[in-house]
């Protein structure tokens, strides 16, 4: 994938990254969804939740909603939320986000502009790569050391 990736591209690159995160996701046993290393740091519901929201804020920003900088999560914010549920619905918003990536038009593609607030303002693909698909490697990656630090 180059520096300015196909539609294409970016779509076939979003199903892998949401594969492996939901492989990692998979890992995560019944009772430990609340876990985390620290007090300070999110569980494992806690990033799923964050994932669940980054894919709904993108598709508002695909759907014209306002300038937004993104999501917040703090430490605590999935407690008592199904996981499981949270699991699929992880997944099918992945499915969506594939979906309306390979659907997006050439001009909507090559003139699409958002802006992200002190954020700036970013072109559609960078959008996608770097406000929703690198943030979620960057949380898979967080989500790896928690899965080694809790099950060895």
């Amino acid at each position: 994938m180059g520096l300015h990736p196909t539609r294409g591209e970016l779509a076939r690159f979003s199903a892998e990254v949401r594969s492996s995160t939901l492989k990692r996701f998979n890992e995560v046993r019944a009772g430990d969804w609340g876990w985390r290393h620290r007090s300070d740091l999110l569980s494992f519901g806690d990033v799923l939740k964050h994932l669940v929201d980054a894919d709904r804020w993108l598709f508002e920003r695909l759907e014209g909603g306002p300038p937004s900088e993104g999501v917040v999560i703090a430490p605590g914010d999935a407690d008592g939320m199904d996981c499981s549920a949270g699991v699929e619905e992880l997944s099918r918003l992945g499915v969506e986000k594939v979906r309306r990536i390979e659907a997006l038009t050439d001009e909507e593609f090559s003139t699409g502009r958002f802006d992200l607030g002190r954020r700036g303002v970013v072109d559609l693909a960078q959008l996608i790569l770097r406000c929703n698909l690198d943030h979620e490697i960057h949380h898979r990656g967080a989500l790896q050391m928690a899965l080694r630090l809790r099950y060895g």
